[in-house]
């Protein structure tokens, strides 16, 4: 079974930040500071802060013109590409960085013999919720 931050870190692609035809492409030069925040959970400016923390007033008055056009875009990735530990809320924004991104939490877990046993655990918790 794989460690699921390692696979997590493996399956993001960040050299092609973009969506099908339809949507329209997040901005190239936010891909460092977000590449960074997720990997390694580094502090991100007040747009992208703003945004991981799900306050929408703030992320538009704090986007610039290019990301303020993008902010759908930005919500699709949020949903469907970011990591939801990563996003969410400022607490969220603030454990996430803590634990020093993906590369932080596949250590601890990596560091943890039990890490399996918990992963199946929490499966199983989740399938007999629904």
């Amino acid at each position: 079974m794989t460690n699921p931050y390692t696979a997590a870190m493996k399956r993001i692609e960040y050299d092609y930040v973009a969506f099908p035809d339809y949507y329209p492409p997040l901005p190239h030069y936010m891909k460092e500071g977000l590449r960074r925040h997720i990997e390694e959970g580094s502090p991100v400016g007040h747009f992208l802060t703003a945004l991981l923390s799900n306050d929408l007033k703030e992320a538009i008055f704090r986007a610039d013109d290019t990301n303020r056009a993008a902010i759908v875009t930005w919500a699709y990735w949020l949903r469907n590409e970011c990591p939801q530990d990563a996003q969410g809320s400022p607490e969220a924004v603030k454990k996430w960085r803590e634990a020093g991104g993906l590369k932080g939490l596949a250590a601890k877990w990596e560091k943890d013999e039990n890490w399996q046993d918990r992963l199946i655990h929490d499966d199983i918790t989740r399938k007999e919720k629904v």
